[in-house]
């Protein structure tokens, strides 16, 4: 079995827009970023399969250069 998690890079003004006026652009990207590493280190732990993240933009792309990424993730 394989898990994909698809994903936006959690930039403000891009993610979470509808939370946005109660959050804020910035609180709003924080979230979608939360959110995004609960969700890889659930899916990792689940010992369900390779775990592959699709992305956007590719995980190469600046916007994602501050994360890191547990080794399981394809």
């Amino acid at each position: 079995m394989r898990v994909v998690i698809l994903a936006k890079a959690p930039r403000p003004g891009a993610v979470k827009t509808r939370l946005a006026p109660a959050l804020g652009q910035d609180g709003a990207a924080r979230l979608a970023e939360r959110l995004l590493l609960r969700t890889i280190g659930t899916a990792c732990a689940s010992g369900l399969g390779v775990v592959e993240l699709c992305a956007t933009p590719a995980p190469d792309d600046p916007a994602w250069r501050r994360r890191s990424w547990p080794p399981e993730l394809v």
